[in-house]
């Protein structure tokens, strides 16, 4: 009976490292710093939504403001002041977001 929970107890944690391995997002970090105590971080473009002819990718950036998003329109729509942006998750709730 022991050696039965010692073979599980091992083939168990043979198997944590594969539970343990992260993605690399190194990759999409364009700019990574911290000057005078604010975390500034920058990504590069991001192609998030494609739909047909049309395609949007965000830059991501932070800094003392908070999060900001450089949004580029390929083959799309031009972007105007108070448009919005509206994002939805998993459960179908809705966060909108102006241009400014």
């Amino acid at each position: 009976m022991k050696l039965r929970g010692i073979i599980t107890l091992v083939w168990f944690v043979s198997l944590c490292p594969s539970f343990l391995i992260a993605q690399d997002c190194g990759h999409y970090i364009a700019e990574d710093k911290t000057i005078e105590g604010t975390h500034i971080l920058r990504c590069h473009p991001l192609t998030m939504v494609i739909r047909g002819n049309y395609s949007y990718s965000f830059e991501l950036m932070t800094d003392n403001k908070g999060v900001v998003a450089k949004v580029f329109s390929k083959g799309g729509v031009d972007f105007n002041l108070g448009d919005e942006i509206i994002f939805m998750d998993n459960n179908y709730i809705r966060k909108t977001y102006r241009f400014i």
